[in-house]
């Protein structure tokens, strides 16, 4: 499942992490701004976009992290403008 995010004042590697506790990290920082962030683990893998210039991030996830998401996302305070399931964009969260 995809989530359109508001990038504001949330840390892309917290988010990464709460939703992957233990897994394997691939991260590429693009210049003059903006990263990729992708863990991986046995039960799960997220995948993190940010465009800082557009004040927007996307968290695609699979596996045990699509149930996670949700509260996590609550938690850590980061804000969900709409969500990709198959059939086409969500206008809001799930």
């Amino acid at each position: 499942m995809r989530w359109l995010l508001l990038l504001d004042d949330g840390d892309p590697h917290g988010l990464v992490e709460a939703l992957v506790p233990d897994g394997v990290d691939m991260r590429h920082q693009f210049q003059p701004y903006g990263v990729s962030l992708v863990r991986l683990a046995t039960d799960a893998t997220v995948a993190l976009h940010t465009w800082p210039e557009h004040e927007r991030a996307s968290l695609d996830c699979y596996g045990t992290a699509v149930e996670r998401a949700p509260k996590v996302l609550e938690d850590l305070g980061w804000t969900a403008l709409n969500t990709l399931v198959e059939d086409g964009w969500n206008s809001s969260p799930s």
